[in-house]
């Protein structure tokens, strides 16, 4: 390799790896807030199905068509 390439790997190997280093030290800094409209109440009819939905319970809406499996 050429002085030239050499010198441009290290140029472009420092500009992605520094935006990288860049871009983690800033979300460190400052992380995502979350909103309270984000979050659903204790109580409230989306938390209730989403539990359902991802609890894997036979009455949930997820295995209400599924066929179970046959142990012999």
């Amino acid at each position: 390799m050429s002085t030239i390439s050499v010198v441009m790997m290290i140029v472009a190997m420092v500009t992605v790896w520094g935006g990288l280093l860049l871009a983690l030290i800033n979300i460190k800094r400052s992380p995502e807030e979350v909103d309270e409209l984000d979050t659903p109440s204790e109580g409230s009819r989306e938390d209730a199905a989403h539990r359902a939905a991802t609890d894997g319970d036979p009455g949930s809406r997820v295995n209400a068509g599924a066929v179970p499996e046959s142990r012999i």
